[in-house]
């Protein structure tokens, strides 16, 4: 595989992603001037935007073009 990109990467990058949504819904959660149904509203819109930045991540057009590349290399070697 290309060694800009290692697999390993990739899940610690997904790892990243998932941790920084929990921690902007903890933030939400201690704002003591919130009130609950504020908290519940924040900590939706986050998980509403939380795929759709998921759709746009990086790593993924990272990953995809390194495996694409790495399954036309081993096409030409069999040939």
């Amino acid at each position: 595989m290309s060694k800009r990109f290692r697999a390993p990467a990739l899940v610690w990058r997904l790892y990243d992603f998932a941790r920084n949504v929990d921690c902007s819904c903890i933030e939400i959660e201690q704002d003591g001037k919130l009130g609950r149904d504020q908290i519940e509203r924040q900590r939706a819109e986050v998980g509403q935007l939380a795929p759709k930045r998921l759709s746009n991540f990086k790593p993924f057009d990272i990953a995809k073009q390194a495996a694409t590349k790495e399954i036309e290399r081993l096409r030409n070697a069999r040939i």
